[in-house]
């Protein structure tokens, strides 16, 4: 999961000088102007220290082959307005929201820990259209980097202390102390989940198997309540059963009861190598709420989480869930569509409705992270997020 943060590590500056470069490239510049806008551009090891460092890290490991996107900004000599000086995202990664991402990241950093109130942004031509969409306006131009080269478009953006980031996980900046921004790199151990919100139960992202068969007892408490026969649910009990190597490959998402001793809800899901479309499809075979539980929104927070931690993951955009016919308009009341019936062995009858939705990546709100490190070695990033009305 991206993760984006504040670090003006002089050793980064290899990786970002490189991301700078391939990004020039996916564009329709010759070889030499490339180089030669490449080497204008280079940025110094010891430049990154001096201003504001923005890095989009896809969070898999710690070292920064991870890093995916950057952006610098930095105080002229004269005057309070600041000067965006690089901002760049790896080809790879594009198309993806974490330009988006990255520009509410940069602004919201400047505005609440830098005191900043204007941005000056010299565009390259193929980004203008993105940094009005963003909100910025045409101020005049600039020389161009190369001979002969095309003018560069100047803008200007306003920056608001009080704007809430909106669908972007930005690292806390401690105000007292802006020049100084820790850096959340990755604990030794995994890094787990936390979704909370206003109103929401915590949901958890599980990685313990040996309280996996809570999660099935709880399934087939839930299959009972709505009269699956006996047979049945036997037969459902293997079919929700998670070894260790599932409970590892599996996004298994729950809400624990307060005391921390059981389970109210969960939910699983996993890419669908075999999908039909362009963009990633995630299926979610299981989604239960235990009966005791229904009707306290313990399903609400759980699908708030789901839909955040894939929204937020590069291409990933389509959900799919086999679900009880029971549950069909619950999974309406959030946008979901009932896309046609498929197999479902967890059914009956053995046919289940598909609930579908697709997302752009504005579906919920993530306002604030903290990040934490658990006592066996794990880092729990807690998100906070806007939950849905």
């Amino acid at each position: 999961m991206p993760i984006i943060y504040e670090s003006g590590k002089p050793e980064n500056a290899p990786r970002l000088n490189a991301i700078m470069r391939r990004a020039l490239a996916h564009w329709d510049y010759s070889d030499d102007d490339v180089r030669q806008m490449g080497d204008a551009l280079e940025i110094p090891a010891d430049m990154l220290a001096k201003g504001a460092t923005i890095v989009v890290d896809d969070g898999d490991s710690v070292d920064d082959s991870d890093i995916v996107a950057f952006a610098h900004a930095r105080q002229p000599p004269e005057g309070d307005t600041w000067l965006l000086t690089h901002f760049y995202v790896d080809p790879d990664s594009m198309g993806a929201g974490i330009g988006r991402a990255m520009w509410t990241a940069i602004c919201t950093i400047l505005a609440r820990a830098w005191n900043v109130r204007r941005l000056l942004v010299p565009s390259d031509p193929n980004a203008v259209g993105f940094f009005k969409h963003m909100g910025a306006s045409e101020l005049g131009i600039a020389e161009p980097i190369v001979a002969n080269g095309e003018n560069r478009p100047v803008l200007i953006a306003d920056l608001d202390p009080e704007e809430e980031p909106a669908g972007v996980i930005v690292a806390e900046v401690d105000e007292n102390d802006a020049g100084d921004v820790a850096d959340p790199a990755p604990a030794a151990g995994r890094v787990l989940l936390r979704i909370t919100g206003k109103g929401m139960h915590p949901v958890i992202e599980l990685k313990d198997s040996a309280r996996a068969g809570e999660l099935t007892d709880l399934a087939l408490r839930y299959l009972e309540s709505r009269g699956h026969p006996s047979a049945h649910l036997e037969r459902c009990r293997e079919e929700l059963a998670f070894d260790a190597e599932d409970v590892e490959n599996t996004l298994l998402l729950a809400v624990e009861s307060p005391a921390g001793d059981s389970f109210l809800g969960y939910c699983c899901a996993w890419d669908d190598a075999d999908a039909d479309d362009n963009l990633r499809t995630w299926i979610v075979p299981e989604f239960f709420v235990d009966p005791q539980a229904a009707g306290h929104g313990v399903g609400r927070s759980l699908f708030a989480a789901l839909a955040t931690i894939l929204t937020i993951r590069p291409g990933e955009r389509h959900i799919h869930i086999p679900a009880d016919p029971n549950a069909v308009r619950f999974f309406q009341r959030f946008g979901c569509r009932r896309a046609s019936e498929v197999d479902n062995k967890l059914s009956p009858d053995g046919r289940a409705p598909l609930m579908a939705i697709d997302f752009d990546g504005h579906a919920f709100e993530i306002l604030d992270i903290t990040i934490d490190e658990s006592e066996s070695g794990d880092e729990i990033r807690t998100l906070t997020i806007r939950p849905p009305r």
